[in-house]
């Protein structure tokens, strides 16, 4: 059954009419090769297009096009989107007002989803955690909507060949945004390094934006590096046999802790044999599959693994846990929009118009007093510099 027939099979004739929609709309200004691009919405519209009878559209925000609705219809657009936010607040409404859906992410502030509460039905997050945090604090409903399969994982028109291949290796990756690594993965590379020194791994290697990495970093990791690239991620990742990843909060911020599993579900979908942090998002999957054994809490815990590495049966292992074939299920299209297509008809059902109306109270944090204690620890550094400053003076 091809892709088309199986959207359609999901989704029959009636229950889509029970939705009460006459047209789909992402509207979006994000570049098609981001990441929640690629993840959220270029999957819900390649998946609702291929549904007869439903009329999908994407709209891409401009100075000259204003967005008009003349038809019941579901506006779709991504949280940090600000171009497209501004697009539906200023849309034209020839009909009854749309549903509008916001797919979220990360959870930085509580202002990123409030600021949007007077324009939003319903919000839809990649993960359970993610739901409960930002159900804490808005009042509209959240819901659960996983992420797609990245399409980097896969070469130009491929099908994923649904096999974990036979490893013999002992070369280790990270990739990601620069960003991700100092906050998660800095204080780990220590350990990392003296296992290379040690020859307990082949290699460890970074798939990185260079620029921003380095300029974090400078050179003091000392750690190879490759430019990341979205066309060429799957060609790198084939060289290597592990993936050390990580979410640990070393900035000891909530986001860092919750972040959505799509990077490990692309390292073992690229063929790498993941060792990751146990963190929330990464342990659900690995405890569903079996492969506890591959998560660590600790730099302890990191290197006792990678002394224990087993390329051959390693592989084997995650091969046998069944991952492979439960990630290309759960992060299908045909899935990810039968769940999109069951949240709606939910919400219709059981949605509570009277607390999603109350204006929206926010946690605002008091300033915190300055007392001459801390007035005068900020005041003594610059003073030393001064006094110090001026005996080099009088002492030339």
């Amino acid at each position: 059954m091809n892709k088309n027939a199986a959207l359609n099979a999901a989704h029959s004739g009636a229950s889509r009419s029970s939705l009460g929609f006459e047209a789909f709309i992402i509207v979006r200004s994000k570049k098609d090769d981001d990441a929640l691009v690629r993840l959220q919405s270029d999957p819900l519209l390649s998946g609702l297009r291929g549904v007869d009878g439903l009329q999908v559209t994407l709209h891409v925000p401009n100075a000259t096009t204003r967005l008009v609705v003349d038809r019941p219809s579901c506006l779709i657009f991504h949280y940090n989107d600000v171009a497209a936010v501004q697009t539906i607040r200023l849309m034209q409404r020839r009909s009854e007002d749309p549903l509008v859906v916001c797919l979220g992410s990360d959870i930085y502030t509580y202002s990123r989803y409030t600021d949007l509460h007077d324009i939003v039905d319903l919000y839809m997050m990649p993960t359970e955690i993610h739901r409960k945090v930002l159900a804490n604090g808005v009042y509209k409903p959240v819901y659960v909507l996983p992420e797609c399969i990245d399409p980097i994982t896969l070469e130009a028109g491929d099908e994923h060949p649904q096999v974990f291949p036979r490893k013999t290796g002992k070369r280790a990756l990270w990739f990601g945004y620069s960003e991700s690594f100092s906050k998660s993965m800095a204080s780990l590379t220590p350990v990392i390094l003296k296992n290379v020194a040690d020859r307990c791994i082949d290699d460890f290697v970074v798939i990185v934006d260079q620029e921003g990495f380095y300029a974090a970093n400078g050179n003091q990791l000392k750690v190879p590096t490759i430019p990341y690239d979205n066309a060429t991620f799957r060609l790198h990742a084939k060289k290597f046999d592990y993936a050390i990843l990580s979410h640990f909060s070393l900035d000891l911020k909530l986001n860092s802790h919750i972040k959505s599993p799509n990077k490990v579900i692309t390292a073992l979908l690229a063929g790498l044999i993941p060792i990751v942090s146990d963190t929330p998002n990464y342990r659900e999957i690995f405890e569903r599959h079996g492969l506890q054994k591959f998560l660590f809490s600790s730099a302890e815990e990191l290197d006792r693994i990678l002394k224990a590495l087993d390329p051959v049966a390693d592989s084997k292992f995650v091969q046998n846990s069944g991952v492979i074939l439960s990630l290309l299920r759960a992060g299908s299209t045909t899935t990810v929009v039968s769940a999109f297509f069951h949240i709606i008809e939910q919400y219709r059902r059981s949605s509570n118009i009277e607390i999603s109306q109350l204006p929206v109270v926010s946690y605002i944090e008091a300033p915190k007093p300055i007392g001459l204690r801390e007035h005068l620890s900020d005041l003594l550094p610059s003073a030393i510099r001064a006094c110090m400053s001026r005996l080099r003076r009088l002492w030339r």
